[in-house]
């Protein structure tokens, strides 16, 4: 639960601070960290939605990591990360 706050919090101080480029670099650092997000992951798909829910920055960095997922099984390389997350808010 304590990732998940610190995502959530994270992840604000860089959309009022940072810029697309600091984001994926923070969720590249996510995802090389020790896995302690893939670890978290393995919770109910209804505590999942539940912490999307309550956290709108853990929500952003899931959002975010789906369109990776999307665009790599697509085949799909972003020229740059602006032209990648330049629509990642729904």
């Amino acid at each position: 639960m304590q990732l998940v706050i610190n995502i959530d919090h994270k992840v604000d101080q860089i959309i009022h601070g940072g810029n697309d480029r600091d984001l994926l670099l923070y969720v590249q650092d996510l995802m090389t960290k020790d896995n302690k997000l893939y670890s978290m992951l393995k919770c109910s798909k209804k505590e999942f939605d539940a912490l999307c829910e309550q956290y709108e920055g853990f929500y952003l960095i899931m959002k975010l990591l789906e369109q990776f997922a999307e665009c790599s099984s697509r085949g799909i390389i972003p020229k740059d990360s602006e032209e990648f997350v330049a629509n990642w808010i729904d």
